[in-house]
């Protein structure tokens, strides 16, 4: 779901604000609903690219960071993969208050936990929406693992989406489609337990030919 910067923030788990350009930045009023969010359990996850910092001192330290490019792109390694970055922003003095979840290859920190009230502030000095490689989905995986979010159907390959349209209590119609051009195996997993009642449309067996699809309907124990 996305929200416009003037509506009111609905009831969520998780907040994604990807600071990407320059003239980006969140209102005062924004601020001011994600810390009351944040204060309730909410996480809260920011990245930046050459979005503006001001205002968000208030989610994670006063005057924690500067704007300092580095002179080359660095690296950033999440859990065995390497990303190249583009980072513009730098913690002052690499000193911060908060849980490193991620360094660059300079050895200063690029993704950052922050505690408040009951929920979590995640930091990240790079904008994995902004350079867009394959690998990118790393850091969301991070951020929900630290967030303590599981979908409730998900798969092991990041081309085959799922989604979950409930029919009542105990059915739910289950998508998974294979949003890339090439052939594709997964497996589907799901946060409950259930069984396949019927195949509405393709073939439950592993394997997505390119934009193909397979929709099932099932019931949880």
């Amino acid at each position: 779901s996305y929200c416009c910067a003037t509506s009111e923030l609905p009831e969520s788990k998780l907040y994604m604000v990807p600071l990407t350009e320059e003239n980006c930045r969140l209102s005062k009023n924004s601020v001011e609903q994600l810390i009351n969010k944040v204060q309730k359990g909410a996480t809260v996850y920011i990245s930046l690219s050459s979005g503006s910092v001001k205002g968000l001192n208030r989610l994670f330290g006063e005057e924690l960071i500067n704007r300092s490019q580095p002179a080359r792109n660095l690296i950033v390694n999440i859990n065995g993969t390497e990303l190249a970055t583009d980072s513009y922003y730098r913690f002052i003095d690499n000193k911060t208050e908060g849980e490193i979840l991620a360094r660059f290859s300079d050895g200063t920190p690029a993704v950052v936990l922050f505690s408040m009230g009951r929920g979590k502030v995640i930091l990240s000095l790079f904008s994995p929406e902004m350079q867009m490689a394959k690998s990118n989905h790393k850091v969301y995986s991070l951020v929900l693992k630290n967030a303590g979010i599981k979908p409730y159907v998900y798969t092991d390959n990041i081309f085959v989406g799922a989604m979950e349209h409930i029919i009542d209590s105990k059915r739910s119609i289950i998508s998974l489609i294979n949003y890339s051009d090439k052939e594709q195996k997964y497996t589907v997993g799901a946060a409950f337990a259930y069984h396949v009642r019927r195949i509405l449309y393709g073939s439950l067996d592993g394997i997505l030919k390119s934009n193909d699809a397979v929709i099932f309907e099932v019931e949880k124990y």
